[in-house]
């Protein structure tokens, strides 16, 4: 599969949670995520003093965890349209044994289950006929709707 990592998995915030420990983060580091992720994701200007009034640290946690995070390259902070942006992509493809590598198992994170015969051969049939992105947007609404079943992804690629 090419480098989709924007598609890849595809709620980050959940990811962080139910990950972020085996990526060796402590709690705090853990936590900073969260919000640059949320705050990044719902194009909010970020600042140390914003940070710390939502999480609780002090300026001096937040730059040293920024500096720690961007010393693991799992951050990479950017000027983009004269506004910072805290890019966390890193840590998401440095973890891919959490990250989706096929198709299949694109589907088990988002469903968080392991799936029947019919199942898998019903999402092997979805993979030979339609395009990865197209799964994984299928996959975006299914989840976003809370409807994770196979039938429902088939249902949605086919209305595309």
């Amino acid at each position: 599969m090419e480098n989709k990592l924007d598609e890849l998995y595809i709620d980050r915030l959940r990811w962080l949670l139910c990950n972020g420990y085996k990526a060796k983060l402590d709690s705090k580091e853990i936590l900073l995520c969260l919000y640059l992720q949320f705050l990044q994701e719902n194009n909010q200007d970020i600042d140390f003093k914003q940070l710390s009034l939502l999480s609780g640290l002090s300026t001096n946690e937040i730059d040293s965890l920024i500096q720690k995070l961007v010393e693991q390259t799992y951050l990479k902070i950017n000027i983009v349209d004269n506004k910072v942006n805290y890019d966390l992509s890193n840590l998401y493809l440095g973890n891919k044994d959490y990250v989706a590598k096929d198709t299949l198992s694109l589907f088990e994170e988002v469903f968080s289950r392991p799936f029947n015969t019919s199942e898998i051969q019903k999402i092997s049939d979805l993979d030979r006929q339609y395009s990865s992105q197209a799964i994984i947007s299928a996959l975006r609404r299914a989840d976003a709707a809370r409807k994770l079943s196979v039938g429902y992804v088939e249902a949605i690629l086919k209305d595309e």
